[in-house]
């Protein structure tokens, strides 16, 4: 169960996922009390999970997976219908999308001026 904590992004924000007892806690960090309205995830094998209970928009009964690589670690979680992954993977992701929008033809000007760029000063 210990194994189940750690840190997962989407494209539109973080859940941090804490073992409590015999349950798995959903917070979002992102909310002013991440523990108000977490779901609570019922483990029911090494990798597979179902939501047991959560907010009025959230996804009760839905299943939770954790898909490992071949090295057995964990590389991706399935949240009900939402797919989660560690933060370097999901900036690797942003970042090559990002990047493919510059190289595009016709993108020489910036459709967004005034908005600070997520590319860091030094290019990177």
């Amino acid at each position: 169960m210990r194994d189940w904590g750690g840190r997962w992004w989407s494209i539109w924000s973080a859940t941090d996922l804490v073992p409590m007892g015999a349950k798995v806690l959903a917070a979002n960090p992102g909310l002013p009390m991440p523990f108000t309205d977490a779901s609570e995830i019922t483990v029911s094998g090494r990798d597979r999970a179902t939501i047991a209970v959560a907010n009025g928009y959230g996804s009760h009964g839905e299943t939770v997976e954790r898909i490992r690589g071949g090295d057995g670690e964990v590389y991706e979680l399935r949240l009900a219908g939402g797919r989660l992954v560690p933060e370097e993977r999901i900036a690797a992701e942003l970042t090559a999308y990002d990047g493919g929008f510059e190289t595009h033809p016709g993108a020489e000007a910036d459709p967004r001026p005034g908005i600070r760029r997520s590319r860091l000063d030094d290019g990177t």
